[in-house]
């Protein structure tokens, strides 16, 4: 029996394992760079009054900062169910020196175990999860634009999240990526079960999937019929919605507002262009913040190439992002706080993966830049 092969004569399965491995391997590097970036940047906001891990794990936090409880209720019980002995040779095994981890975070390294190590499962279970909004998202572009360019797209996108976590940076903005990924792709597919299962899991983590849910109706209306799609994304927005207000009650004795307002601030800050020549310290460097002029023209440069080469799956879910996301960003994000437009980072991502490969197949852009020394 003859072998398949692949283009390079080595067996099919094989070329195939490479390929996956070395798209895993860079989507790892990317993931804990960039998970690295935003934890050197913000940390999980150590020491704010509102809204530290202390008083969140506690929760003891303020609203509505209290009310994005996924990873929170993990971490506590992950750490209610470990024994005292465990949490403290975990953390003996991670000393090196006098207060360096070996593991994480050097911060918490010489706390008392208990919050050593539920520190520590809350630090890697958002590693975790950022990693997993990296695949997915791959997984995602792969479907519109191949998997070189969606591995590309997402490796950027990673990569330029520090960015976008300007003004501030939350542990729970990474799952929010991996719910939303995960809920275009169920809606991509016509998974309506799976789909609420990511709704009602992701609503958890933060309220902001209530609003994501409607703008999935391009992908799930190309799956099953327009009206079926309308009514199933409306039920799911509402069994969200009605989730979000049973965590809401539950803390309504914390501190803090149901949600908080910044308009009018918004409107003074924004018709100052003087603000777009604004810079931060990301990587360690003071780099351009996301809302200056480098970081609007990339974002808006990225989405006009794509948009062109982009299906229009895709662009209607892009413009429906948009029309719910820019209101509600004008109303509650603080000012040039970029992180707040969450609800069109996927489709953003989708939209770079289109450029991406468009640019990748264009024969002035494809080939050796150096013939004769490529032959």
């Amino acid at each position: 029996m003859r072998r398949r092969v692949g283009s390079e004569g080595a067996p099919k399965w094989w070329s195939r394992a490479a390929e996956t491995s070395v798209c895993l391997v860079i989507l790892l590097l990317a993931a804990a760079a960039s998970f690295n970036g935003f934890y050197d940047k913000w940390g999980f906001r150590e020491g704010s009054p509102r809204f530290s891990p202390e008083m969140m794990l506690g929760e003891h936090a303020y609203r509505p900062f209290i009310y994005r409880q996924f990873n929170i209720v993990i971490a506590n019980a992950v750490a209610d169910a470990t024994p005292l002995e465990v949490k403290t040779d975990s953390q003996q095994r991670a000393l090196v020196g006098a207060d360096v981890s070996r593991f994480g975070p050097d911060r918490i390294v010489t706390a008392d175990p208990d919050w050593f190590w539920r520190y520590s499962v809350l630090y890697y279970l958002t590693f975790a999860e950022w990693l997993g909004a990296v695949a997915v998202l791959t997984l995602v572009g792969a479907r519109y634009a191949g998997w070189a360019a969606a591995a590309a797209a997402s490796t950027v996108f990673a990569l330029l999240f520090p960015v976008l976590e300007s003004q501030g940076g939350y542990f729970y903005d990474c799952p929010e990526i991996l719910f939303f990924a995960g809920a275009l792709y169920c809606a991509a597919r016509g998974w309506i079960i799976a789909l609420a299962a990511v709704a009602f899991v992701g609503v958890t983590n933060k309220e902001t999937m209530v609003f994501f849910l409607p703008t999935l109706l391009p992908f799930l209306a190309a799956r099953v019929r327009p009206l079926r799609a309308m009514a199933t994304l409306a039920a799911l927005t509402v069994g969200a919605g009605v989730i979000y207000v049973l965590i809401s009650r539950q803390f309504a004795g914390n501190p803090g507002e149901q949600a908080e307002f910044h308009l009018l601030d918004n409107l003074k800050f924004y018709v100052n262009p003087m603000h777009l020549l604004a810079s931060e310290k990301t990587y360690g460097l003071p780099l351009f913040r996301a809302y200056s002029v480098v970081g609007v023209a990339f974002l808006l440069i990225v989405g006009v190439v794509g948009w062109r080469h982009a299906p229009k799956l895709v662009r209607g879910h892009v413009l429906l992002a948009l029309l719910v996301n820019l209101p509600l960003f004008a109303a509650l994000a603080f000012r040039a706080e970029l992180r707040n437009l969450s609800l069109t980072f996927v489709g953003w991502t989708l939209l770079l993966a289109c450029a991406l490969r468009a640019w990748m197949t264009d024969p002035r852009y494809s080939g050796p830049a150096a013939q004769a020394e490529a032959s």
